[in-house]
């Protein structure tokens, strides 16, 4: 199958052989249906129709069958309003009217700003549950809420007054609300309100009616300019063109800053937009922004509708959209600390289930690091939260727990372990364990000032192939190892870097210029003389292996392969390697460095072995090199023009 669409349930398999072989195009439209293709989509729905047209009857096996294709279209397309009603549709023909009607119930629960849906809906409630009072009375509010305000919302009027009239309702506080709505069909009920007015010769009401109907009027005309450039109200899998979503972000903008005291037509608007533009990241953004401003309160069912508005943005934007993703995460963080418990709870809740999605859909390093970082602050904010005046015994007791609970899930996550109820080690994976790792050792040497369990933090950690292309590790690591001055272990590790601990260049040349100058300031003779060999390194490398930390360091800047290796050969000894070119420029490509010498010098020599005679005439090597030109290495050509063909 091309692509499951969110129900990992195969709507054929309890079908009969014989009716999958009868029937290949049903089956061939459900095999290649696809999530991203509203013609596949579309596909599927007309070959259910004509299967319904063959067997007008169907058992069960195919009920079940259509059923489920329905289920996984508007599970993930739940905007798909004619989907709807044909699925109600449906559902009347294999069972019952209070089957259709509780699957429009869900429709406007899971599409609650279609006007469709909800007229539908309070169609079939009235007219065949006219008992039901408080039930019908319950919606109607329900639907006022939700699509009172939008701009064509009259079909919905239009029923409500109906049914009001029927069972002899009074209308007229109804009327009010609904004339001072711009509506398209304001004039219409304007009209009708007036006329109801002088029947009842409510002289005093029409006066007012008028008032209330040229302002209307003026509203209007002024969101007009903008309804009349919408071609595309409804929702679609092909991209909105670029002027639709500008016109709509115009919208948006009129009436935020024109008409910011009319925040239920404004909320009306965003709730409308995010139909035709629901995939549009910056949208939603606007329309979360603005909900923030004028949300200023912290109890629990205002919380409760934030969460339900940004979890479904997540949901329906794109794994691209990562504005919106972290402004949520932003916006529960800083709300946490300010609301009540039963709050507290919800948010975190929230919270970590949009850390998981993020880390499950964005597998860069850079996303895993900041989304793994956020947790765990987040973490400490919840559970080990410490203020200015906690005592000292409290606040180290709960940085204590804190790391015992963070070395525990690495440990489990490491020995594959992992219990998966437990939010953090259903967070660690592969790319974000050093971000874990690092917290744990930063506590631990920072916070409890445990010098001892952090180097054996580093000495356990350091093994796990993960940690050993870690920037953050190893940079922790150098750091430590600053702090104790600890100049074989420093040496071993600087020798080792692009050799047994790839890691990126530039980091090694931080790492490499930083290191001379604190060696510099901070070694001594003894230092150097015993640096070098290194029987206690914790990276147990061969003592020929550590590189003079002065001279032989600078040779990995941009090269951090270098060894002290002869080319094509094995390991050399120390020796050997004093004696290559390389050595002998000292990082100075050019210097003269094999110069003239005396070869029959007589310095040192007892005047005996020359038995009374006199020494020979001086004889050189290397004299005829004093004026020649020095060789060197053109690294230009080499490195720059080369890379560039």
């Amino acid at each position: 199958m091309t692509d499951i669409i969110l129900i990992h349930q195969n709507a054929l398999a309890g079908l009969d052989p014989a009716f999958i072989k009868e029937n290949p195009e049903f089956v061939a439209a459900y095999s290649n249906i696809n999530s991203k293709d509203i013609e596949a989509l579309n596909t599927i729905l007309k070959a259910v129709d004509q299967l319904l047209k063959r067997y007008s009857t169907p058992n069960d096996k195919i009920k079940n069958a259509v059923e489920i294709i329905f289920r996984q279209i508007l599970s993930r397309y739940p905007l798909l309003f004619g989907y709807w009603k044909r699925y109600t549709a449906i559902e009347y023909q294999f069972h019952d009217l209070e089957t259709s009607l509780k699957t429009l119930e869900n429709a406007t629960e899971s599409f609650p700003h279609s006007i469709d849906l909800w007229c539908d809906y309070l169609r079939v409630l009235t007219v065949n549950y006219p008992k039901e009072t408080e039930l019908i009375k319950t919606k109607i509010n329900k639907a006022k809420q939700l699509i009172g305000s939008q701009f064509y919302s009259h079909p919905f009027w239009d029923l409500i007054l109906d049914y009001l009239l029927k069972t002899e309702s009074d209308v007229i506080d109804l009327y009010y609300e609904i004339i001072r709505i711009p509506l398209h069909q304001y004039a219409k009920y304007i009209s009708s309100f007036k006329k109801l007015l002088s029947e009842r010769r409510l002289n005093d009401d029409i006066k007012k009616v008028d008032a209330i109907g040229k302002e209307n009027q003026i509203m209007v005309n002024q969101i007009w300019r903008f309804e009349s450039l919408i071609k595309q109200n409804y929702f679609n899998l092909t991209p909105l063109p670029s002027l639709e979503i500008d016109n709509w972000i115009n919208y948006l903008n009129f009436l935020t800053t024109k008409h910011s005291d009319k925040p239920q037509l404004i909320r009306s608007v965003f709730q409308r937009s995010l139909i035709p533009c629901c995939f549009v990241e910056k949208i939603w953004v606007k329309y979360l922004t603005w909900n923030q401003s004028i949300n200023t309160k912290q109890n629990l069912s205002e919380l409760h509708d934030l969460v339900q508005l940004y979890e479904k943005g997540c949901r329906v934007l794109p794994q691209t959209a990562h504005e919106f993703r972290w402004m949520f995460v932003d916006v529960l963080e800083k709300k946490y600390t300010s609301c009540e418990k039963s709050g507290r709870t919800l948010l975190f809740t929230s919270f970590c289930k949009c850390i998981k999605n993020m880390i499950e859909i964005w597998p860069y390093r850079q996303d895993q690091i900041k989304s793994m970082e956020t947790y765990l602050r987040m973490l400490k904010i919840s559970k080990y939260y410490s203020a200015l005046d906690t005592p000292s015994k409290e606040l180290l007791s709960q940085q204590a727990a804190y790391t015992k609970y963070l070395e525990t899930s690495i440990n489990n996550y490491i020995s594959d372990r992992v219990d998966h109820s437990i939010v953090l080690e259903d967070l660690i994976n592969d790319r974000n364990l050093d971000v874990i790792v690092v917290e744990l050792i930063r506590t631990t040497w920072l916070v409890l000032k445990n010098t001892l369990q952090t180097r054996k933090y580093f000495n356990h950690f350091s093994k796990h192939h993960t940690l050993r292309t870690s920037v953050e590790f190893w940079a922790i690591y150098y750091k430590f190892e600053k702090s104790t001055k600890n100049f074989v272990r420093l040496n071993s590790f600087v020798s080792e870097l692009g050799t047994n601990l790839l890691l990126p260049t530039s980091f090694i040349n931080d790492i490499i210029n930083d290191y001379k100058i604190f060696y510099l300031l901070n070694s001594n003779i003894t230092e150097y003389q015993t640096g070098k060999v290194g029987p206690n390194s914790s990276h147990d490398l061969d003592s020929s292996v550590i590189l003079d930390p002065i001279i032989e360091i600078g040779f990995k800047i941009n090269n951090p392969k270098w060894t002290r290796r002869a080319p094509n050969s094995g390991r050399i000894n120390k020796t050997d390697a004093y004696k290559s070119l390389q050595y002998k420029e000292n990082g100075h490509p050019g210097i003269v460095s094999d110069t003239p010498q005396i070869t029959n010098t007589i310095i040192d020599r007892q005047s005996k072995s020359f038995k009374n005679t006199l020494p020979g005439l001086p004889t050189f090597r290397n004299l005829e090199k004093i004026n020649q030109t020095g060789n060197y290495r053109d690294y230009y050509s080499e490195d720059i023009l080369n890379s560039k063909q």
